[in-house]
């Protein structure tokens, strides 16, 4: 999962930058200042995902913490989560689109790597091809109808049938350039991001105008030593489009682009300025995508202990989790179940619920007994009364606590008064209170004993201890 997300921001960051080319860049005559943001922005969108950005994380007052731990306590699912078990008949059936993607993605990667591979033998065979000439460190190769005029690195191939010796001369002159200025490294570095990135279309639009540029630049070089409407016309006379997948065709971008930009007046040097604008848009793109990492204040000698707590507390977690391995059909439905959870907590019921379990917190109201509850959602079981309070309904359970100690004493329209110190919902149940407090007729049925641990240190520790999917059985303050 983390390499789709970290390619689908590869592609959100190319979009950014071709869209910026696109619409500002595109038609400057400052081909060589084009050709490297091109091909920096296409490395830039490679890296920018895998940048880690440390950010100062503060953290709130200690006064503030118990509270927060309160809210994360009630909204915790541990009683229906921890015994959540999907059936294995579901597990079976289940369909992992994920494997599904990474399958379809894997296989034409791989299919672009053969192309690509493919294109180097016909290439490598191509090197066979009769020698027309010697330039220095550059073969000049007779072409074949199929490849043209064209360039890879240092060689040039030559299609000299009804040529004349001036226009050979001129194509010439024209392909060297391209090898001069090192152009087929810009093409095969586009093409191993394509291969990473084949299903961004924006990648191949990359392509076509880092081809187009290369075009350009050479264009408005070699007409600036000749007459730009003779070598109009050459371009004209081979207009036909190449066939070439990674060499530089002398006819394969489309001629009325070529020509359009032939004449076109240079652009001012003052937009050069235009340039500057990259720099927020990396900003933006790096702010959006790169990872941000939490850099915590440097430790003061107060919390040094509690530093060491924490240490002994998560060694203690890892060891746990060492002997409690999961099965692939646990960890499955653990997650199914997790993701579900989640969902719910985002849903108008769960707020409804949370709003309802801050308003009855800690306060002594009136119930009304409507029910009895002796049910079984998702593998639990579970058995209680069911209360209302107005319009509102609740449910207080046999088992929690000391509370079973109630369990047949309240019949159907008893009214009893009950305080609740804190409460968990499900979608499945009405809301869950944890009463501290429960009177009938002025007499006490049930009271728990008082509470002498700190609130912040409990609720710290059991939030920390149940991601290990275990029960808490025994919890004692430390000195």
């Amino acid at each position: 999962m983390k390499t789709i997300i970290y390619l689908l921001q590869v592609s959100a960051c190319t979009g950014i930058f071709y869209v910026f080319y696109f619409l500002l860049l595109r038609r400057m005559t400052f081909f060589k200042l084009n050709r490297w943001y091109l091909v920096g922005t296409l490395l830039l969108s490679l890296m920018i995902p895998a940048i880690n950005l440390p950010v100062d994380a503060t953290h709130p007052p200690a006064i503030m913490q118990p509270v927060v731990f309160v809210n994360i306590m009630q909204l915790v699912e541990e009683p229906i989560q921890a015994i959540q078990f999907t059936p294995q008949r579901a597990i079976e059936h289940r369909f992992d689109w994920v494997k599904l993607i990474q399958t379809v993605y894997l296989a034409i990667a791989l299919l672009s790597v053969v192309h690509l591979l493919f294109t180097l033998l016909v290439f490598a065979r191509q090197m066979k091809n009769k020698e027309l000439m010697q330039i220095g460190n550059v073969k000049v190769l007779r072409g074949s109808k199929t490849l043209g005029n064209s360039s890879f690195f240092n060689v040039i191939f030559i299609n000299d049938d009804e040529l004349e010796p001036h226009e050979i001369k001129q194509i010439i002159a024209h392909e060297l350039l391209h090898v001069k200025l090192r152009h087929s490294a810009d093409r095969l570095f586009a093409r191993l991001v394509l291969i990473v990135i084949w299903f961004n279309p924006f990648a191949y639009c990359y392509i076509r105008s880092i081809e187009e540029n290369h075009e350009f630049e050479v264009d408005r070089i070699a007409a600036g030593a000749a007459d730009k409407s003779m070598y109009a016309t050459l371009l004209f006379k081979l207009s036909v489009s190449g066939q070439s997948y990674l060499m530089h065709s002398f006819s394969k971008v489309p001629l009325k682009s070529r020509i359009a930009m032939l004449f076109n007046k240079p652009t001012s040097n003052m937009k050069k300025i235009t340039y500057a604008l990259v720099l927020p848009v990396v900003a933006i793109s790096c702010l959006a995508f790169a990872n941000l990492e939490r850099k915590t204040p440097a430790k003061t000698s107060s919390s040094k202990a509690s530093t060491k707590t924490d240490t002994v507390l998560m060694d203690t977690l890892k060891r746990y989790r060492s002997k409690t391995k999961r099965t692939s059909a646990q960890k499955i439905a653990d997650d199914s179940s997790a993701v579900e959870f989640r969902t719910y907590t985002k849903s108008a019921d769960s707020r409804y619920k949370n709003e309802l379990a801050t308003r009855v917190q800690m306060k002594l109201l009136t119930y009304k007994v409507v029910g009895i509850i002796d049910s079984t959602a998702k593998s639990y079981h579970f058995t209680g009364y069911k209360l209302t309070q107005g319009k509102d309904e609740f449910a207080l359970r046999y088992r929690y606590g000391l509370t079973k100690s109630i369990q047949g004493l309240f019949k159907v329209g008893d009214e009893i008064q009950l305080q609740s110190s804190g409460a968990m919902w499900t979608k499945e149940f009405p809301l869950i209170i944890e009463p501290t407090l429960i009177k009938k007729d002025e007499q006490i049925i049930f009271q728990s004993t008082k509470n002498t641990l700190r609130k912040s240190a409990f609720l710290y520790e059991v939030n920390t201890v149940r991601y290990a999917n275990g029960l808490v059985t025994n919890i004692k303050e430390t000195p």
